[in-house]
């Protein structure tokens, strides 16, 4: 991981990012040996780096089972319960293990909702606190405009990483599955507040939609701000998307349906009033962001290209949905944006996943095209 993290020369990342594979393929033969050697914090620690490379690489199956595999072996070692053993802590080790036990925390919620998996790790069971706000090392503090505080983007994305959990328990586990539309919505209602509160707290020049500061492209924290930043938007995405896809009745509103259902009471959140706008806001914004991206940086680039696809798939369902729609030449064009950043990632770093990505946007941006052409031969007739 260090090797590849080191690569700043986007015309040098294709042999370096080869020889990086190298090293990772040395450690995953190793992998025997770290899960049923003695559990300690090397184990978990090595099973988190191999978990962080593979997700890049968009490999669900893997991450599931490496992630999970270091949450059992840091449970043999109390690392979620790390508060619990502070007196016999010094304070270093304290911050370490609790870093340790947030870090796969964080990466075990994103597996959970961007594949669909049920989580390793569950709240109840967690007594950890968060990791400490001012930290003496200074490590994922980024200044603020004032100059007087700083702010903790590594905490702000455990907290964050808490109402993913929230997010895939509440509407996509087996217990949400069937559950009335108007439980879907009171629910989305609920989760969309959270998710606004834990925006709220952020200091305003680094909240979701601001320009992010230039003094960041040099830091290396801009990283962990990305993930805030993607992550906040595909929550929004995740929550209101299911009111959009449920809201299949034509000719009826979202309070008549709720209406029909077993709970008459309107949602007190009136996001849920404008579910689809906010999707396609939420998808904007997400593509905006790409122009952020680290150059060179093949991992957290193939971590948060994620995003990018999800917003262009949003943003295409949005215009099958309604072809007439203003926005919809903007929108196609922001799609090809994707497309065309994924086929320049080819050309530096040849990778059949990214590949693949590349078909799934032209597909995305060919089927939106499509229903545009058919919805203005129509208003002709």
């Amino acid at each position: 991981m260090g090797y590849i993290l080191r690569i700043k020369d986007k015309f040098v990342a294709q042999p370096d990012h080869q020889k990086s594979w190298h090293f990772i393929k040395n450690a995953l033969g190793a992998l025997t040996e770290i899960c049923l050697g003695a559990p300690d914090l090397w184990a978990v620690q090595a099973l988190i780096g191999m978990t962080f490379f593979l997700l890049g690489t968009l490999s669900a199956q893997p991450c599931s089972f490496l992630i999970s595999t270091a949450i059992n072996i840091g449970h043999q070692i109390g690392l979620e319960r790390t508060d619990a053993y502070s007196s016999a802590l010094d304070p270093e080790e304290l911050e370490q293990r609790r870093r340790i036990f947030w870090i796969s925390y964080c990466i075990d919620r994103e597996i959970s909702l961007r594949f669909g998996c049920v989580p390793s790790q569950r709240d109840e069971d967690v007594t950890v606190n968060l990791p400490t706000e001012f930290p003496a090392d200074k490590v994922g503090l980024v200044p603020t405009r004032d100059g007087r505080e700083s702010f903790n983007v590594f905490r702000s994305c455990c907290e964050l990483a808490v109402i993913k959990g929230h997010v895939y328990k509440r509407l996509y586990s087996a217990a949400a599955t069937d559950q009335p539309l108007a439980q879907t919505v009171a629910a989305v209602a609920s989760l969309d507040e959270e998710l606004q509160r834990w925006k709220a707290a952020i200091p305003s020049e680094y909240q979701p939609d601001s320009r992010l500061p230039l003094l960041l492209p040099q830091s290396p924290e801009l990283g962990l701000l990305l993930l805030a930043h993607y992550s906040y938007f595909n929550c929004i995405i995740s929550m209101h998307h299911l009111i959009v896809t449920r809201e299949l009745i034509k000719g009826m509103d979202l309070t008549q349906k709720i209406g029909l259902s077993t709970s008459p009471i309107p949602p007190s959140n009136q996001n849920v009033f404008m579910s689809a706008s906010l999707c396609a806001r939420a998808a904007r914004d997400s593509i905006h962001l790409m122009k952020y991206m680290p150059e060179g940086n093949i991992s957290i680039i193939g971590i948060l290209i994620h995003y990018a696809m999800v917003a262009s798939k949003t943003l295409s369902f949005g215009i099958l949905r309604n072809p007439n729609e203003a926005s919809r030449v903007y929108d196609v064009k922001l799609i090809a944006q994707v497309e065309t950043f994924l086929s320049s990632l080819i050309l530096s770093t040849p990778n059949g996943g990214v590949k693949r990505l590349v078909q799934y946007c032209a597909r995305y941006r060919s089927v939106a095209e499509a229903a545009i052409k058919q919805a203005e031969k129509e208003t002709q007739h």
